[in-house]
C-alpha cells in the first residue's frame, strides 16, 4: 500500500511501467526486488516498514525485557534490506534514546535460524510423542 501510494501521487518507479494501471496491486517481492535494483519507491518503502517495524520492536523491548527478539515469516526473511533497516533504526534509536540505549544491543532482534521452518517444527513438536 505504501509503494502503491508514492505510485499514485506521481513518483516513478520500475514498479509501475509504461501503460500501468492504478487498479494493479503490487506485493512484498515486487517492492523488495524493485529496491535491490535502486528504485527509490521501494527503496523509501522499505525504510519506512523498516523504520515502523523498528519503533514496535523498542517498545516491546522496553515493555518486556526479553534476552532476545526472533523474527521470522517469509516477508522479513526473504528481504535483507527490509532487516538492514530495522537494525539500522534500532541502532539510531538506541543511541539517542537513555532508556532504550540500556536494552539495547546488536543481537537483541534476530532472524529466526529456523526460517521459514517454524511454524511446521513447533506444530510437530507439539504432536510428537514424548521420549521415553
Amino acid at each position: 500500500e505504501r509503494a502503491l501510494g508514492k505510485i499514485k501521487n506521481g513518483q516513478e518507479s520500475v514498479l509501475a511501467p509504461e501503460g500501468w494501471s492504478h487498479s494493479t496491486s503490487l506485493n512484498a517481492e515486487n517492492v523488495f526486488a524493485a529496491a535491490l535494483q535502486g528504485d527509490r519507491v521501494a527503496v523509501e518503502t522499505l525504510e519506512e516498514i523498516g523504520r515502523l517495524m523498528a519503533y514496535s520492536l523498542q517498545y516491546i523491548a522496553l515493555a518486556y525485557d526479553p534476552e532476545a527478539i526472533v523474527l521470522g515469516g517469509s516477508v522479513l526473511l526473504s528481504s535483507p534490506l527490509l532487516f538492514e533497516n530495522i537494525q539500522q533504526m534500532l541502532s539510531t534509536l538506541g543511541n539517542s534514546s537513555w532508556v532504550f540505549g540500556k536494552a539495547y544491543t546488536k543481537d537483541l532482534v534476530r532472524l529466526s535460524a529456523l526460517g521459514n521452518h517454524a511454524g511446521v517444527l513447533g506444530a510437530a513438536a507439539l504432536v510428537a510423542p514424548e521420549p521415553s
